[in-house]
């Protein structure tokens, strides 16, 4: 099968406390070679050491920026003082450098998703139509629900859930017809796409692998060999989020 991917789990240029070796940029595009991704939406990654999005997103910006195979998911906050633009300039500031996604980190960045604090960004992100992936560890089942109902038709990607989180992700994706769920670590659920295609369609799939901190072809072999057909991997593959980014309002 020629299937086209689109990795929307992926990153580099980021440091851990005593960990020495920084992944690059060439290291994704290596990797993406190798497995014939076609495509991948970066993020700075991990993060732990990463403390100023300003920088961050300067950083991104300037690795992905003679490298059509890497879109930027850069870092965005709400504003609580005169550290930072306002929200409605970080989004454009966004898709000016390209971006087809924005990543949050509340707890790393310091602030909360409650509306008296985010809604200025929330609002100025659904304006455009910029996807919002939520990683797990950043992003509970409840805030993503709560995000989902006051801003209906803003994307929300989830992203990092774990194997026990099939259940809350049925009824998730049952309710809020806004959310989509990256399958790449640390999903791995036997059955998983199938069930979520039967009940909810494909079109609520995106490809991903959270490479380098996962094998990236475990993602890759999980798709291949799922009971679903040709037409359902290829949207999960790179349709689905090419739909997505496609509704970006520029």
């Amino acid at each position: 099968m020629n299937l086209r991917l689109i990795d929307v789990q992926c990153g580099f240029g980021g440091a851990a406390p005593g960990v020495r070796e920084i992944i690059s940029a060439d290291n994704v595009l290596a990797n993406l070679r190798e497995l014939r991704i076609d495509r991948a939406l970066v993020r700075i990654t991990p993060e732990k050491m990463d403390t100023d999005i300003v920088l961050s997103n300067e950083k991104l910006a300037s690795a992905c920026r003679n490298h059509p195979e890497l879109m930027p998911c850069p870092v965005v906050q709400p504003v609580c003082g005169d550290d930072l633009p306002d929200e409605a300039e970080q989004a454009d500031a966004c898709l000016r450098m390209g971006a087809r996604a924005v990543v949050i980190r509340p707890a790393q960045d310091g602030w909360t998703l409650a509306p008296w604090m985010a809604d200025r960004l929330f609002l100025a992100l659904q304006e455009r139509r910029i996807p919002v992936l939520g990683l797990e560890r950043y992003v509970s089942h409840d805030q993503a629900a709560a995000l989902a109902a006051r801003y209906p038709d803003l994307p929300i990607i989830l992203a990092q859930q774990g194997y026990r989180t099939q259940r809350v992700l049925m009824a998730l994706l049952a309710a809020f017809p806004s959310l989509s769920l990256s399958i790449g670590n640390n999903y791995d659920v036997h059955g998983g796409l199938e069930q979520i295609c039967k009940t909810h369609g494909a079109r609520r799939l995106l490809f991903g692998t959270e490479f380098p901190q996962s094998e990236p072809l475990c993602a890759v072999t999980y798709l291949l060999y799922s009971a679903i057909s040709e037409e359902e991997k290829q949207l999960i593959g790179a349709g689905n989020f090419e739909a997505l980014a496609g509704g970006i309002r520029l």
